[in-house]
């Protein structure tokens, strides 16, 4: 038998053991419903050895009115951001529980805001198209960009060090 010859596979150690004698590993679904009942998710958990795991999917009503205390406990979570989903909640979640890990929970709040993103991005030597930002956070890039430097918002001007800082007036030089 094929199955019999293939390992077990490890099992992380966490606060968020799993209840009762069964041995499958139960893998939360931590999403609001729509994106969590969605054809591509169905599509990857259909993929999944139904012997070794076992779905437990949050639910719109425990994400969004139950404490993170009364949340599923499951071994291996899988969360995704979305309109209306509480980040926040989730990482308590997982503060509280310890399940392991498949996404980065602090790199989908970094998602979120495309400066980041492209600061992300220059770091890791990805070129980003030209682009500016407004910043009303007190965000500062870190990035280089390619795009005009020292634009400043709420009236005041900076400059702008791009050679082409004339406007065109139906010229096409």
């Amino acid at each position: 038998d094929l199955k019999s010859q293939q390992p077990a596979l490890p099992r992380q150690s966490s606060n968020a053991s799993s209840v009762g004698t069964c041995n499958k590993i139960r893998l939360g679904v931590c999403a609001m419903d729509k994106k969590a009942r969605s054809k591509p998710m169905s599509e990857i958990l259909k993929r999944l050895d139904s012997l070794t795991f076992e779905p437990v999917f949050f639910g719109d009503d425990s994400i969004l009115n139950e404490p993170v205390e009364n949340w599923p406990i499951c071994d291996v979570l899988i969360a995704f951001y979305s309109n209306g989903y509480p980040l926040e909640k989730a990482e308590r979640y997982v503060a509280l529980r310890q399940p392991y890990l498949l996404n980065d929970l602090k790199m989908q709040r970094t998602l979120m805001d495309r400066r980041r993103v492209y600061d992300l991005l220059e770091e890791s030597g990805i070129d980003v198209p030209r682009h500016v930002f407004m910043s009303r956070d007190g965000y500062v890039s870190k990035g280089t960009g390619d795009g005009p430097k020292n634009v400043e918002g709420d009236g005041e001007h900076g400059k702008n060090d791009s050679s082409n800082n004339s406007s065109n007036n139906g010229n096409n030089n």
